[in-house]
């Protein structure tokens, strides 16, 4: 499975998760931050990896996610960063 693919099928569970569809997703995102109301983008954006890092917060707060960086502890990967979306404070997930 290519990379944009799994990144593809974790942005649609977090969709599935909030309970909403993908016109609502990009209803909101055309209300709250101008996007275009068309769901064959916004699916192209995913299925080719194209979704922009601003456009990925924006995608996180329209489903009620944050996107935090946090520093790993391993000492084997001091120098990197991992991106992990907070809901709430209380589900963890890394993508």
């Amino acid at each position: 499975m290519r990379k944009s693919e799994t990144y593809r099928n974790e942005i649609k569970s977090y969709i599935v998760r909030t309970g909403m569809t993908m016109t609502e997703v990009v209803d909101y995102l055309s209300d709250e931050h101008g996007w275009s109301r068309s769901v064959p983008n916004l699916s192209g954006k995913l299925k080719r990896g194209s979704l922009r890092y601003g456009e990925a917060v924006e995608l996180a707060d329209a489903l009620g996610y944050d996107i935090v960086w946090q520093k790993r502890r391993d000492t084997f990967q001091k120098n990197n960063i991992v991106i992990k979306i907070i809901k709430n404070s209380i589900d963890k997930i890394v993508f």
